[in-house]
């Protein structure tokens, strides 16, 4: 990842107005827990593309990790977060960061209901889907808050969508007999 970095900082030297160029070094720096140099060269980023939700949502996280606060999302975290669901209200990351600044502000049923709205948009598989649940049953048990049951009817909704229709199992089965 160095050697991608120096490269990248080299070619943003000669073409400092490459918006995907500072992503990626954000990125980059992101990967090797440089958080305060990667927000930097992400809002480079969002100056240059002020349209990419992600961007400024994966802004909003490096400013959290690069924080020296905890228990709170920095206001300019804050900001980036709040554009980036603007721009792109399915934002994985501004959703689930929305809902961390629920529960820290106290509103802990809310922050609840916002992480199972946002499990019921993440595809089962999403490398992120295991965290959500397990942000979810963490602030249902510190809070005092059942949550075991409506994480279990979302696990089984979630394999009821990867099962095929029953029509289709018939007509497979069908085809394997003919």
């Amino acid at each position: 990842v160095d050697d991608v970095i120096a490269k990248l900082e080299a070619r943003l030297k000669t073409t400092p107005d490459d918006a995907q160029g500072w992503r990626m070094l954000g990125w980059s720096y992101f990967q090797t827990q440089r958080y305060a140099e990667a927000a930097t060269a992400l809002k480079r980023s969002t100056k240059l593309d002020p349209e990419h939700a992600e961007t400024f949502s994966f802004l909003g996280e490096s400013l959290v990790l690069a924080s020296k606060v905890e228990g709170k999302i920095p206001a300019d975290a804050r900001a980036a977060f709040e554009r980036a669901y603007k721009l792109d209200p399915k934002d994985a990351r501004a959703r689930y960061f929305k809902a961390v600044s629920m529960d820290i502000a106290g509103h802990h049923r809310r922050a609840i209901n916002a992480w199972f709205a946002l499990l019921k948009d993440t595809p089962p598989d999403a490398p992120y889907a295991e965290d959500i649940r397990a942000v979810i049953r963490n602030v249902g048990a510190m809070r005092k808050i059942e949550v075991e049951k409506r994480l279990a009817a979302v696990e089984l909704a979630a394999a009821a969508s990867r099962a095929p229709p029953a029509d289709a199992k018939a007509e497979s089965a069908k085809m394997a007999t003919a």
